[in-house]
């Protein structure tokens, strides 16, 4: 059955015209339900410092993530999509890339929510976070749980839900999985490589449902502390090799270059130090580096439902304002500034 009757019609039209051309969030979302944002704007919003504040350092988070991280790593992913055919590149490159490239789309899409989030919440709204701390994620189920969750809550609501959902039989929740998660490869883009991508987190979430119910008639036994990082580096993992067919032009691409990855895969490489010439030296190393760093520690913060930035503003004047000035100094002096930055834009801005 269809999801129905959760709001009254909207009668309003400067209300509903609000709704629907907001501007935060009509390029790229997050995914703003109706019965969240109308609900606000019903209510009088009213001027308030702490919102702004608030919005601010969001807004400035969010342009870290792009700027100094994601813009950095593009660099990098795209010189080795665009030329993993050559006869130095190694098998390794391709890997390593794959990898940059997953920590790449979450820092721009996070960054691009924020910054959405941090303008609205300036001006009174608050929008949903679509991002919660996804790669600490133990398994594939609770990833998409934590994922671009406007997004995975309107295709459960709108798709999964009236096609059936798990109410129908094992099999039946199988396939409605699969036909899911292959629309919202081909929501991505009309082409095959989005589909493959679908496809395999499809696949993931059945192979993780099949495991969960073999081991739930099982003792349950304390999780060591090695389990919890072994299981999500395998989430990790998983994630970020179908990340790669969403990397690549097109699905032939992708395979003509995991072929290439494959037959000339060459350990050594990751051990003589040309790791620094595919980021671009040791200084952009160490800034990458230390700014994943930073992001590992605010995700910890908020995977345990904490609010970070209510913690910052929580903080002496002091301690707050050299937060303030790191974030604006960095995106300053670490942001990737280039010739053809224009070329860099949010990547989902293609979908």
């Amino acid at each position: 059955m269809f999801i129905e009757k959760k709001i009254c019609a909207e009668r309003n039209l400067l209300k509903l015209a609000l709704f629907l051309s907001f501007f935060p969030i009509v390029l790229s979302g997050p995914i703003e339900r109706a019965d969240h944002f109308l609900k606000q704007i019903h209510n009088s919003i009213k001027f308030d410092v702490q919102n702004i504040r608030k919005g601010m350092v969001t807004f400035a988070w969010g342009l870290y993530l792009k700027l100094v991280i994601a813009d950095r790593l593009a660099v990098a992913v795209n010189s080795v999509i665009s030329d993993y055919r050559s006869n130095y590149m190694k098998g390794c490159e391709i890997a390593v890339a794959t990898i940059l490239f997953g920590i790449e789309i979450y820092c721009d899409f996070n960054g691009y929510s924020q910054m959405a989030r941090g303008s609205a919440r300036i001006l009174g709204i608050d929008l949903i976070n679509n991002f919660r701390a996804p790669y600490l994620a133990p398994n594939i189920k609770e990833f998409w749980r934590r994922w671009h969750v406007s997004l995975t809550s309107w295709f459960t609501d709108y798709l999964y839900i009236p096609l059936g959902g798990n109410r129908k039989g094992i099999m039946r929740k199988y396939v409605n999985i699969v036909i899911v998660f292959g629309l919202s490869g081909l929501w991505h883009g009309a082409a095959m490589n989005f589909v493959v991508w679908g496809l395999l987190n499809g696949m993931y979430l059945i192979i993780y449902d099949m495991c969960s119910r073999h081991n739930r008639g099982m003792r349950e036994k304390k999780e060591l502390f090695g389990d919890k990082v072994v299981k999500r580096f395998v989430t990790f993992l998983a994630v970020d090799f179908a990340w790669f067919f969403f990397m690549m032009p097109d699905l032939k691409e992708a395979l003509s270059a995991l072929w290439y990855a494959v037959t000339n895969f060459n350990i050594p490489w990751i051990f003589s130090g040309s790791i620094f010439s595919m980021i671009s030296g040791k200084w952009e190393l160490f800034i990458l580096m230390s700014s994943i760093l930073l992001v590992s520690i605010v995700d910890y913060v908020e995977y345990y439902g904490r609010d970070w930035v209510e913690a910052v503003l929580r903080q002496r004047i002091m301690i707050r304002w050299g937060i303030y000035l790191f974030l604006v100094f960095s995106i300053i002096l670490c942001g990737v500034y280039v010739n053809d930055y224009q070329q860099k834009a949010f990547i989902y801005f293609n979908f």
